[in-house]
């Protein structure tokens, strides 16, 4: 039977699983930025207005009926 340190592979285990940790939050942080960065500058940018195909899809609401009655 080989003789193994104890203490050495304890060590490497727990030298393991830290880079393995701080990958992880490293990696989430990455996606993190990604994100913000999509977020901000395609999320944020003005939508096209919705033009009717049809006239009979160019009607108002009752809201847009009182809204317009008030002026």
């Amino acid at each position: 039977m080989p003789n193994v340190d104890f203490a050495a592979c304890v060590s490497n285990y727990w030298f393991v699983w830290s880079i393995n940790g701080l990958g992880s939050i490293f990696g989430m942080a990455v996606n993190m930025a990604v994100s913000f960065f999509f977020l901000k500058y395609f999320l944020n940018t003005p939508s096209m207005p919705n033009t009717p195909s049809s006239p009979s899809k160019n009607t108002r609401g009752p809201s847009a009926k009182l809204n317009s009655s008030r002026v």
